[in-house]
């Protein structure tokens, strides 16, 4: 049977969409370009990390198959073999709201969801054999700042938008 990998959003999202689509058009238009600006900063993080192969605390590679890859692809470096997952990390609309990952439609070669091998490696596979590399949830809290960071980013997008386009702005804590 074939497992599927499902992302579920958590928090008032369902709040974010109304309000969203009831602001008006030249402030929706900044709420959803401060969405976009901080996916593609975390889309560029997330890129960084898989060329450098900088994250501490991954799985190696075993000497068997790291040879098998140098054989292959000319590299050992991880997830990396063929640049299809590098290249399907994106940050997209969806909706009145940005995401940043792989989309579900995109698959490698044989058949496989990239976005489910990324969620086999991110989330520890109870499947033998599977290697834990946390990329994703590691750019989040290390380099934005987790949802707070996130939340801070957006705010600041959006704040410094409504300055330039005249707007009286004061601050509000969360």
């Amino acid at each position: 049977m074939a497992k599927t990998v499902q992302i579920k959003l958590f928090g008032p999202w369902n709040r974010v969409k109304n309000l969203l689509n009831n602001l008006a058009p030249n402030l929706r238009e900044i709420a959803i370009s401060s969405q976009r600006s901080v996916a593609e900063k975390f889309v560029r993080r997330v890129k960084a990390h898989l060329k450098n192969q900088d994250i501490p605390g991954w799985t190696p590679l075993s000497n068997r198959y790291a040879d098998y890859k140098m054989g292959k692809f000319g590299t050992e470096d991880i997830l990396i073999a063929t640049w299809e997952y590098y290249d399907n990390i994106k940050a997209w609309r969806e909706g009145g709201l940005y995401q940043a990952g792989v989309p579900r439609s995109v698959s490698y070669k044989n058949g496989v969801e990239i976005a489910r091998v990324a969620h086999i490696h991110e989330l520890w596979s109870t499947m033998p054999g599977r290697p834990h590399r946390p990329l994703w949830n590691y750019t989040l809290k290390e380099d934005m700042g987790g949802l707070q960071g996130i939340k801070q980013m957006v705010n600041q997008i959006i704040k410094q938008k409504l300055i330039l386009k005249g707007y009286p702005v004061r601050s509000i804590r969360f």
